[in-house]
C-alpha cells in the first residue's frame, strides 16, 4: 500500500522528458493491462515510475524489471522483493522507513534485510559508487519543520504512530550499516504429506526423496 502511494505522489514530478515517455509508450503498447489495478499501474510507468511488491501479479513485476532493464524507469517504489533475486539496475536505494511488518508483529528491518537492499545500489558497468538514504520517521521531520518555522516558540508536535510503528533514528541506521548479518537458520522439514507426495510418484519416488534431503 505504502509503495503504491508513493508511486502516485511521485505523478506530481515531470521525471522523463517527451523523448522518454515515447520510448515507455511504445515499450508498453502490446503489454494487456487487464486486471482492476492495471490501468494505475500503467499510468504511473508512462511516467517513468514503477511499481514492485509481493502483491503485484508476476507479469506485472516482470514487466517492471524489464523496463528498468533498459533504463527506461527514473523511480521504482517497492518492497524488499526488489532485494531479492532480481537484476534491476539502481543507483541509489531510499529507505522511507526501517520498520517492516513481518506478518505477526512489526519491527526493525534485520540486518541481512538492510544489506540485502542496500545491496542493490550502484548498476554493475555503470556506477562507481551506490548511494543509500534513510529517511527519518515522518513525525520527527514534521516536528523539526514546525520548529524551524517558529523559533524559540512552543510548539504542539506531532506523535508517532500507534500502530504498525517500531520508532528508528540515526543510531539504528548506523547499527545496521556495521551489523554482520544474521545467521541463516534453515526450515526445512520432512513432513508426512512430503513423503507420501514423493513415494506416490509414478517414477522412483525414493530416489526423488534421497535427492531432496
Amino acid at each position: 500500500v505504502e509503495a503504491a502511494k508513493n508511486a502516485q505522489n511521485f505523478t506530481s514530478l515531470d521525471l522523463c522528458s517527451k523523448a522518454e515517455k515515447q520510448d515507455i509508450a511504445k515499450s508498453l503498447q502490446k503489454f494487456k493491462f487487464s486486471s482492476p489495478y492495471g490501468p494505475d499501474l500503467k499510468r504511473w510507468l508512462r511516467q517513468g515510475i514503477g511499481l514492485h511488491h509481493a502483491g503485484l501479479l508476476p507479469k506485472y513485476r516482470i514487466l517492471v524489471e524489464s523496463l528498468a532493464q533498459k533504463g527506461l524507469l527514473k523511480v521504482i517504489c517497492g518492497t524488499d522483493t526488489l532485494g531479492v533475486g532480481v537484476n534491476v539496475p539502481i543507483r541509489t536505494v531510499l529507505f522511507t522507513q526501517f520498520c517492516k511488518y513481518s506478518g505477526d508483529k512489526t519491527a526493525i528491518l534485520t540486518a541481512r534485510d538492510f544489506h540485502q537492499i542496500s545491496g542493490r545500489a550502484g548498476r554493475k558497468g555503470f556506477d562507481n559508487v551506490g548511494y543509500v538514504v534513510a529517511q527519518a520517521p515522518a513525525h520527527v521531520i514534521e516536528n523539526l519543520k514546525l520548529v524551524a518555522k517558529k523559533p524559540g516558540k512552543k510548539v504542539v508536535k506531532k506523535k508517532a504512530p500507534e500502530r504498525g510503528y517500531v520508532p528508528w533514528d540515526e543510531s539504528i541506521y548506523e547499527k545496521l550499516i556495521h551489523s554482520s548479518p544474521e545467521k541463516l537458520e534453515s526450515r526445512f522439514q520432512v513432513s508426512h504429506g512430503m513423503l507420501l507426495n514423493l513415494l506416490s510418484r509414478p517414477d522412483d519416488g525414493c530416489q526423488g526423496l534421497k535427492d531432496l534431503i
